[in-house]
């Protein structure tokens, strides 16, 4: 990434975020909205890939400018794949979620949200080590074998602001913000070692639409686009959820995710494509 574009996606996040935290701040702001009833509250606010109810489906609260915070854990069943296309040549390659999980040294999916009046905030930190080792046989000399070994860390981080819209039993926030995605490869083949780092920023602008079901069960769909050439080329994140309220603090939740990354590295061009189930629980504060 060029020092340009990611100075311009600073300068992006920043504007955005301190927008919404001026509005919200503001005596004029969210002061100036309309308290909720107990039902609109329950539809309104964040529900995003954690697979939770929204930060807003707390308990009533008597003071509506009072903070709501949600934060979440989840595990996505995911497989990837990828695409590479170079020379006029391309070649896919699929990995099921059985085969990762045997690689997989760490994987962890974190979002929080933090919402006051019809503003809020979401971050989400997604995080996944994977490696492998095994002895190869050379061909030319079959009784030499050559231990080799390779790992990979995605690293991905996700900030932004939302606005809600609510109605009776259906809400929708709109989204904006950034997605920050690091890759880090190593490869080791008998004494040799190589590595590689890519990483890039990409804006992204989006919204989610959220049903109220019934007093306890909750349903969302949410979808973004981003990159736009800034960063990688585009990117499409989607996902749909079904959520249960345990308590006015805990809720668990099942969905399925995408995520599709489309990338032109210069003479090559790279698509991945992240899919499956997820499962998660959520608490607020």
């Amino acid at each position: 990434m060029t020092t340009g574009k990611l100075v311009a996606c600073i300068v992006l996040i920043a504007g955005i975020v301190g927008s919404a935290c001026a509005h919200a701040a503001a005596p004029g702001g969210a002061a100036d909205i309309p308290a909720p009833s107990a039902e609109t509250k329950e539809t309104g606010g964040s529900e995003g890939v954690a697979l939770s109810p929204s930060a807003a489906e707390a308990a009533p609260e008597a003071n509506p400018e009072a903070w709501r915070l949600e934060l979440a854990t989840y595990i996505w069943l995911s497989s990837i794949t990828s695409t590479t296309e170079a020379g006029g040549k391309e070649m896919t390659t699929t990995t099921k979620f059985k085969d990762i999980l045997d690689t997989v040294d760490f994987a962890g999916f974190t979002h929080f949200e933090a919402q006051r009046g019809k503003w809020g905030l979401f971050a989400e930190l997604d995080f996944v080590k994977i490696s492998a080792a095994s002895n190869v046989r050379l061909k030319m000399m079959p009784l030499l074998s050559v231990n080799t070994a390779g790992s990979m860390k995605e690293t991905m981080l996700e900030l932004g602001v939302l606005r809600s819209f609510d109605r009776d039993r259906v809400g929708f926030d709109a989204l904006a913000g950034a997605r920050y995605v690091r890759l880090d490869a190593d490869a080791r083949f008998g004494p040799f070692d190589s590595g590689m780092t890519q990483d890039w920023v990409d804006p992204i602008v989006g919204g989610r639409l959220r049903f109220k079901l019934s007093e306890k069960w909750g349903a969302s769909i949410r979808g973004d686009v981003g990159g736009f050439g800034i960063g990688s080329e585009l990117t499409t994140n989607a996902a749909a959820t079904l959520s249960y309220r345990i308590s006015d603090r805990y809720s668990v939740g099942v969905g399925y995710r995408y995520l599709r990354i489309e990338d032109d590295a210069g003479r090559m061009e790279m698509t991945s494509e992240t899919y499956g189930p997820a499962i998660g629980m959520a608490i607020r504060f």
